[in-house]
């Protein structure tokens, strides 16, 4: 009986979801993150999509950020991949959106390697038909081989909507 009744959420789940109006997107922008109380500048790139239903917006995203921070007085790359869940809501005939976001993140600073789960949120205005300015906040608990540690971005985003 429990297998019946997590398979029936799991189908109402697809087929709401294949009948929204998805909408796909490629974004390039810039971070002010915070990594062992450095802050440094991320160049960043990314591809998502949402689903939108009315009003309600779903969507995947992937990451890819680098930067350069000084740590011990030393320079250090960063490299961060990373995927977040977005669950929000749109107004104003979908031109602007506000949404909360769940993360996870892979990333490399010099000979560091750490992984680990966020949160997060932003908003997102349309400023053509088919462009984005979109600004989100999200904060990181990373465990790494080293020391574990946080992990703070500030993100402002161009995305060409497709």
């Amino acid at each position: 009986m429990k297998l019946f009744f997590k398979l029936s959420l799991i189908t109402i789940f697809l087929t709401t979801f294949l009948k929204a109006d998805k909408v796909n997107s490629f974004y390039i922008g810039t971070s002010n993150a915070k990594i062992f109380n450095e802050t440094y500048t991320e160049l960043g790139l990314g591809f998502g999509t949402s689903g939108y239903f009315d009003s309600i917006i779903f969507g995947l995203y992937y990451n890819l950020n680098y930067g350069n921070i000084r740590v011990e007085n030393k320079s250090k790359e960063v490299s961060t991949f990373s995927t977040d869940l977005k669950l929000g809501y749109a107004f104003l005939n979908r031109d602007f959106s506000i949404y909360a976001l769940g993360a996870a993140a892979f990333q490399s600073i010099g000979n560091i390697d750490g992984a680990g789960f966020g949160y997060g949120g932003g908003a997102e205005y349309k400023i053509a038909k088919n462009f984005a300015l979109n600004f989100e906040y999200k904060k990181y608990d990373m465990v790494s081989n080293k020391e574990d540690y946080d992990y703070e971005k500030s993100n402002l985003y161009l995305k060409i909507i497709f």
